[in-house]
This record gives structure tokens, sequence and C-alpha cells, in this order.
């Protein structure tokens, strides 16, 4: 639909479209993912970007989060990032792929479990899945065992054998009735790590999807989740077939230029009005894939800050690419 307007200085008629989703972007989009959470993100990209004024994102693990390793950031550096314009995403609970774990939250009962006749109060099970990401009793987390334990489990402790797929678990208790085991499922890595996220004093609407892992499976839970999700893919999201829950991104590698950087912004964002959104590590020294070195960081947000295109977060750049916020950004 659109309506017809007179131009009383040129008499030409215009038609103006009158549409729920603009044709155009606004001269192109550029997004900037750090994954994992790294402490060198916190130590050496803002700082680089607060210069340039420019905002990023940061997509964390919670478990690294809420641990004590020190090349991660925590609660405190988080709140920081977000003060300065950063948006905080999720990376899941453990980080891993959406393959190797069970789907839904229905598919996580373990019910092949059986008393261990050798070992009193232990059960043992097969585990059908390839990722073990983490084991509960009758809604309780169970600890971990890092090494084959001998003939006794401690209470509340599971062992898993990655190999043979071997599952050995001590309740908390003895009790009554059959243990009631589950294992963690990649909805509950999408839904619990946005909750947790919450408890820290934390909102987040983003979900980066570790290893840039999906499959539309993965994509229709994150839906009931959050209000955006990014993965791979090694392309721009242009407006005719962009996908809200699948939004691809370009890998920056150690080995890449600062010119071929420049060349996707100015072809795929600036020219072409799309959306580039792009994966980083850690920044400088310390662990991450694919670091990025402090002083090139500097110079590509030198060089988008003079691009023409806007540096947006993805919270940001979906609002006012697909529109407001779906449905689905809820608290369920």
């Amino acid at each position: 639909m659109g309506t017809l307007a007179v131009c009383a200085r040129c008499g030409v008629i215009l038609c103006l479209a009158l549409l729920a989703r603009p044709e155009r972007v606004l001269a192109g989009m550029v997004t900037l993912t750090f994954d994992d959470g790294l402490a060198s993100v916190a130590r050496n990209a803002l700082p680089i970007l607060t210069k340039y004024g420019l905002p990023a994102v940061a997509g964390v693990i919670v478990s690294k989060m809420e641990s004590d390793d020190p090349d991660y950031m925590r609660p405190r550096d988080l709140a920081r990032l977000a003060r300065a314009g950063w948006e905080i995403a999720s990376h899941s609970l453990s980080h891993r792929r959406c393959q190797d774990l069970p789907g839904g939250i229905g598919r996580e009962a373990v019910k092949n479990a059986r008393p261990d006749p050798r070992r009193p109060g232990v059960y043992d099970a097969v585990y059908e899945y390839p990722v073990l990401a983490g084991f509960s009793c009758d809604g309780k987390p169970l600890r971990r065992l890092a090494a084959r334990p001998g003939k006794a489990l401690p209470p509340g402790t599971y062992y898993y054998d990655d190999e043979t797929r071997n599952l050995f678990a001590r309740p908390f208790a003895a009790a009554s009735t059959p243990p009631q085991f589950r294992a963690v499922s990649y909805e509950r890595e999408l839904r619990d790590s946005r909750d947790r996220f919450a408890a820290h004093g934390l909102r987040v609407t983003s979900f980066v999807a570790p290893f840039n892992a999906w499959d539309r499976f993965a994509r229709d839970l994150c839906a009931k989740y959050y209000a955006q999700a990014v993965s791979g893919g090694d392309g721009p999201n242009i407006r005719r077939d962009a996908d809200r829950y699948w939004l691809k991104r370009y890998n920056i590698l150690e080995s890449s230029s600062l010119e071929e950087i420049e060349r996707i912004v100015r072809t795929e964002a600036v020219e072409k009005d799309g959306w580039v959104i792009f994966c980083l590590h850690g920044v400088g020294e310390g662990p991450g894939w694919e670091s990025i070195a402090p002083e090139k960081l500097d110079a590509l947000a030198r060089s988008l800050k003079g691009s023409g295109a806007d540096v947006v977060t993805l919270d940001a750049g979906a609002r006012r690419f697909f529109g407001q916020t779906p449905v689905s950004d809820r608290t369920g």
C-alpha cells in the first residue's frame, strides 16, 4: 500500500511507500562480536572502541563468567562494558555444539540407569549423545569427577567415560523411589544461561552460537528465549533472505588483512545496504582462538568510524533490520 503526494514546486507525482519494513537499512550496518567472554576484551578492546565511540557485543560463556578463571570476564567486567554501550549476549552455559546434546528439555531424561551390583548406591547407564554437559539427580546437579573412581563414588557425584559413554552416578542420599537422572539439554543451555545472566543483573536478548554450530531445531528453540541469534556462514545479512534467528557473520582471523575486512564492509554493508557481523575472540596476548592484535583492532575501529556504515549491537541492529522485538522476547 502507498499514498500519492504531489510536489507543488515541480508538479511531480511521488509514490511514498509506507511499508512496515523499510526497503533500506540506512547506509548499512556493522557489528563486532567478541566470543567467549575473555578478559582481554575488557582489558584491550573496550578502551580501543571507546576511543572511537563504537559499541560491540560480548558473547559470554556463563560457566566461565562464574568461575575464578582470571582469563575470563566476571559480572563486574560485563557491567562496565554495558555502561559503555556494549551488549552482553549469551554464548551458552558451557560452550557446546547444539548437535552434541539432547535437543529439548523433554529429551533430558536418562531412562536406562540401573543399580550397579558392584557398587552399593551407584547407578550406571549408557549415554546416547556425544557430549555430557551436566548431570542431575532428582533436580539437583551432581558434581563431575575428573578421574575414574575406585570402588565407591562419593554421594552427589558422577563419572562419565567420554570414549565408552558409560556413566556412573551416585545420588545424594538413598531413596525409596528410583532416582530421576537428567542430562543437560541444549534448550537448558539456552534458557538457563539467560536466567543466570539475569541473576547477575544482566538482561540478555541475543544468543551467540558456540562454534557457530546451528541447525533448524536449535534455531526454533532459541526463538522461545531470545530476540535474535547469530551463528556463522561467512556472509552478509541481506534483507531479502535474512533470518533473525540465523544471522550470518564473518570470522576475523589472525591472517585476515585490514584491506579484506574493509572490502567486505564497503561492498556488503555500504554499497548493498546489508548488515555485516564480524566474529572475533581475544585481543592481544592471552588465550583465545585467532586473537587479534590491539594495533589491528585500532586500525579496524578507525576504518569503521569513517566507513559510512553504522556500527551497532546485535539487539539494536536487529530492531532496525527486522523491526521491533518479536513476541518471543519473553521471560518464559
